[in-house]
């Protein structure tokens, strides 16, 4: 959440932030009012959480075609411990094209 808040703070879109399931369902969708969904609950709910990535992305690992613009740790499985988590800003097609071509030569 504090990671998510700092990206909001520096004028970021929610939408372009994917949080996790956890977080993208309670901050994104929209929750009928008598528990039923239905297809019109589903317009305009971004789909953070897919394949696709977003323009940033809080992950549990880096990912090719972003940089990390950030780092924490949060407690490992049952409290031991700590594990890395990154937060990731997508390159724009652009700098992808550009390392590419590098790699190549």
């Amino acid at each position: 959440m504090r990671e998510r808040d700092l990206l909001l703070a520096q004028g970021i879109p929610r939408d372009q932030i994917d949080a996790g399931y956890g977080l993208d369902g309670h901050d994104l969708y929209r929750y009928a009012a008598c528990g039923i969904d239905t297809q019109a609950d589903e317009a305009g709910i971004p789909m953070v959480t897919s394949s696709t990535l977003a323009s940033y992305t809080i992950a549990g690992a880096p990912i090719g075609g972003n940089e990390i613009i950030g780092r924490f740790t949060w407690p490992g499985p049952f409290g031991f411990g700590a594990r890395p988590l990154y937060v990731l800003k997508r390159l724009s097609d652009s700098t992808n094209a550009s390392a590419e071509q590098l790699q190549r030569h």
